[in-house]
């Protein structure tokens, strides 16, 4: 560090990247007054230490895949870092080795980075305090356990239980909220607003409200749509020609793994890190992440577009057989 970066110009620095460097020990960083971003991933590191950065500077903290020893996250110093937006601790490969971030404690630790919006704790032992997680700007969070014996499983196995219940109390309050014949006057009330002079039928206030849910979704879809080939052809365009088909395979891998839920699928899993791992000396975590995460997107909006349209048909052929039923009667 000494000799790439003397200490003279270390505060001028404000993105410092030393990712896959080979780098090994302790790291300890002085000087570096004005760093704003700071990419040591892919190391073989087992402290870095950040006490001297300035809090209110720093915004991009990358420690992915190194090997970080035994180290309460909470003692690790980052609360203070108030302006942190991406934060990558974990690790999102298994090598033929035993070493990793070994980070363990609370998530409280994270409770004061209200501007967070991508974390990463794949593979480490931390492993409670969902509570504390600030949401504010949280566009993405990754809690995989990646290797056998993560302790980072116990969030990850909350987090699908707490969907699962939210799912079940979802569905009873739409149970509650289904018209019968005793009670359907909040009903008649709102078909008043939405189908003015209007006779009530259920079926039509139904269809109605799907289309303007529909009209509201679409231009979404097409906004976001319009983002992920950005996002796409920046990508490429960093990586170059020769690892645009690298790029097609990642996203290709990434929507076959949502579509057919393979998130435990570990020969699809080992696919997606094959096609990080090839993109890494191109492109960084966040830009690799910030494509994965926006196409996700893409596809739950279209699918949920998808299905009101097809819902909308459905309630459109039932509305037809009513009136057939009517005038037959």
């Amino acid at each position: 560090m000494s000799s790439n970066y003397p200490s003279g110009v270390r505060n001028e620095i404000k993105d410092l990247d030393i990712s896959g460097r080979g780098l090994d020990g302790n790291l300890v960083l002085k000087g570096f007054s004005n760093l704003e971003r700071l990419d040591c991933s892919n190391n073989q590191l087992n402290d870095v230490n950040i006490s001297e950065l300035n809090p209110e500077k720093l915004i991009y903290l990358n420690l992915m895949n190194n090997f970080i020893s035994h180290r309460n996250i909470e003692l690790f110093g980052l609360s203070k870092f108030v302006n942190l937006s991406y934060l990558f601790i974990g690790i999102d490969k298994c090598g033929q080795h035993d070493y990793y971030n070994n980070f363990h404690g609370s998530l409280e630790a994270f409770k004061d980075l209200h501007k967070l919006k991508y974390l990463d704790i794949q593979g480490t032992n931390i492993s409670y305090g969902l509570e504390y997680l600030p949401l504010d700007n949280l566009e993405a969070f990754y809690c995989s356990p990646v290797r056998k014996g993560s302790k980072v499983a116990k969030i990850h196995e909350q987090l699908c239980e707490d969907m699962n219940e939210r799912m079940q109390q979802l569905r009873k309050i739409q149970q509650k909220k289904r018209p019968n014949a005793n009670d359907n006057s909040q009903l008649k009330e709102l078909a008043d607003l939405l189908l003015p002079n209007t006779p009530y039928n259920f079926i039509e206030l139904k269809q109605e409200m799907m289309r303007l849910k529909i009209a509201e979704l679409a231009p979404q879809v097409r906004g976001k749509r319009s983002e992920l080939e950005q996002l796409t052809t920046n990508a490429k365009s960093k990586a170059g020609t020769n690892l645009e088909i690298a790029i097609d395979l990642l996203l290709k891998t990434q929507i076959d793994i949502v579509k057919e839920k393979k998130e435990k699928d570990q020969f699809a899993q080992n696919q997606l890190v094959s096609f990080e791992s090839i993109l890494q000396g191109k492109l960084t975590n966040e830009e690799i992440r910030a494509l994965q995460s926006k196409q996700v997107e893409v596809f739950t909006l279209e699918n949920n577009l998808e299905k009101l349209q097809q819902s909308q048909g459905t309630e459109h052929q039932a509305q037809i057989q009513q009136a057939d039923d009517s005038t037959t009667v």
